[in-house]
């Protein structure tokens, strides 16, 4: 398999070299051919199969019209070519002038897939009117690169870049010198772009009345950043290591891509564009040293919940190369997976084999017309690992509307699916007390613990899943609070699958009876349910609100 590589590779970057080391390492079978800036990117397009565009933030023009048309140049050339094209994990723009932004629209909507590293990429490439292809928020590869927490040394690392205030230098080190003397520690300058970076490091270290150093061996430097205790950060992937490494920083927000990552793992930054007041970095300094393991602590689940979405890029890009038939459709900006109930057990399987946390979620038209007034959840569902569609409804306007889904796969059916394993261990998680205990003497396979979803102390229960260490959690919690409560415990818990279920334990457990199948057959489950329930008559109303939804006010793209 021969795949042409499109990006800012070979000049010296660190942070574009760790992107490339992640593409390698995750496709060892590949042919990789990295286009450089000559005629012979015309051959080469055209003996590979492929073209990634990323990772980076190639497709904006703050560095140049000229870079921006070379980029999207090469997008364009692949596809008159009739090659298939994957815009990998990129950050997209800020991108001006209207005469660009008509062009990025009109090529993109042609590539095959757009994953994107940040949610303001996604917000600015939806804003363009970008909607054909299938489109993901993921995470930078380079979290797909190996890196573990080292032994603290006494030492603060400062990777800088060129700044627009050159009153900031000093007031930089003098905030520096403090940070050193206070808690006896040594400064540690660390370019990631030579030479230009190891110049702005001297322009700061000339102003240090401390002892201080500059990394000269680029090939250490993820290494040398997990031994830091705090890491002062401009570039990008210097913030990204760190977080891999579980040390505590301060970002130096140039760019909106650095203050994005910054508010993605919840951590302070300043804004670069501004004079600094020495006051406010020194209290910022102050505020990580005293909260450091607290941090360091919350960095290690943000790094393997976005380790786990930089996987994701992979993923999809195999369906691409194995000519698999895109398994996402669109329902009002949810995105669900086109599988069938095996192919989704066979997901799932893959997920228990990979060992890190995974997200399964079963959207319903319920869910979609809750999502459209609440975006946290339209974006936990988006982000999950697999969306599968719990509505026959949903198949029956797919088919209306000619992006048909290959069967419903039912929450409770996936789940049975999945416990058909004697050897699988699961944990039930919800319901009302008892509930769960009496699902888990119906299922075949190994029940290591259950729990109703009546609790308050979410400590304790996150603690007994840990303990009993299950391959798959079945959450049902009741859509919305069950969807947030996994997000945010996802990490922490360490569960290979983590599956959200609704009120499947009450039917399984069977104080609720499933519609008999002749109700199935027939598409009218939901009458079934309002005969049984009459007071879920207001639930019901979702249902017509999910079809105007569909076939009026929205229409999946063709």
């Amino acid at each position: 398999m021969k795949i042409a590589l499109s990006g800012y590779y070979g000049f010296g970057n660190i942070g574009d070299e760790a992107v490339l080391a992640a593409v390698r390492q995750k496709l060892p079978q590949a042919q990789i051919f990295i286009l450089g800036r000559s005629w012979s990117n015309l051959l080469t397009l055209l003996s590979c199969d492929f073209l990634l565009s990323g990772g980076g933030s190639l497709l904006q023009n703050k560095t140049s019209n000229r870079s921006f048309f070379y980029y999207i140049g090469m997008v364009a050339l692949a596809k008159l070519m009739g090659k298939k094209v994957m815009i990998l994990a990129q950050g997209f723009g800020p991108l001006t002038g209207r005469f660009n932004r008509w062009l990025a629209k009109v090529i993109l909507n042609r590539v095959e897939i757009i994953t994107l590293r940040d949610r303001q990429s996604l917000e600015q490439i939806k804003k363009l009117g970008v909607n054909k292809p299938r489109i993901e928020l993921t995470a930078d590869p380079a979290f797909c690169l190996s890196a573990s927490k080292q032994t603290a040394q006494p030492t603060i690392g400062i990777a800088i870049r060129k700044m627009a205030i050159e009153d900031n230098y000093q007031v930089l080190a003098q905030a520096i010198d403090w940070l050193a003397k206070q808690y006896n520690l040594k400064p540690l300058f660390l370019p990631f772009h030579h030479p230009e970076d190891y110049h702005v490091s001297q322009k700061v270290a000339q102003h240090l009345t401390v002892k201080y150093e500059i990394l000269n061996e680029p090939a250490k430097i993820l290494e040398t950043i997990s031994q830091l205790s705090l890491l002062i950060g401009m570039r990008l992937h210097s913030l990204i290591f760190a977080t891999m490494g579980q040390v505590p920083m301060l970002g130096l927000s140039y760019d909106p891509k650095v203050a994005g990552f910054m508010q993605t793992i919840g951590q302070p930054y300043l804004d670069a564009n501004q004079l600094f007041q020495l006051k406010s970095l020194e209290n910022q300094l102050e505020q990580i040293m005293g909260l450091h393991k607290d941090i360091q602590k919350t960095l290690g689940l943000r790094a393997m919940e976005l380790k786990a979405l930089a996987r994701q890029n992979f993923l999809i890009l195999e369906q691409l190369i194995s000519n698999a038939e895109f398994s996402n459709i669109d329902f009002a900006d949810i995105q669900v997976d086109n599988l069938t109930l095996e192919e989704s057990a066979s997901k799932v399987d893959e997920f228990i084999k990979d060992g890190s946390p995974h997200l399964i979620v079963t959207p319903n038209p319920e869910i979609i017309v809750a999502s459209q007034k609440d975006q946290e959840l339209k974006e936990i569902i988006n982000r999950a690992n697999l969306r599968v569609t719990d509505g026959i409804s949903m198949v029956v306007v797919s088919k209306i509307l000619k992006k048909p889904l290959k069967e419903r796969v039912s929450g409770i059916d996936l789940m049975l699916r999945i416990t058909e394993n004697t050897e699988r261990k699961v944990f039930l998680l919800g319901g009302a007390p008892g509930i769960a205990e009496a699902a888990a003497k119906k299922l075949k396979c190994k029940v290591v613990g259950t729990h109703d979803g009546y609790f308050e102390n979410e400590q304790e229960v996150i603690e007994k899943i840990r303990v009993m260490k299950p391959e798959v959690l079945f959450v049902g919690l009741g859509a919305g609070r069950q969807e947030r409560w996994a997000i945010h415990h996802l990490a922490e818990l360490g569960v290979p699958a983590v599956m959200t279920i609704g009120g499947s334990l009450d039917v399984i457990s069977g104080q609720k009876k499933r519609a008999p199948k002749i109700f199935q057959k027939l598409y009218i489950e939901w009458l079934y349910r309002l005969i049984t329930e009459p007071k879920r008559w207001k639930r019901q109303l979702a249902l017509p609100k999910f079809l105007w939804l569909m076939l009026i006010k929205n229409k999946l793209p063709s």
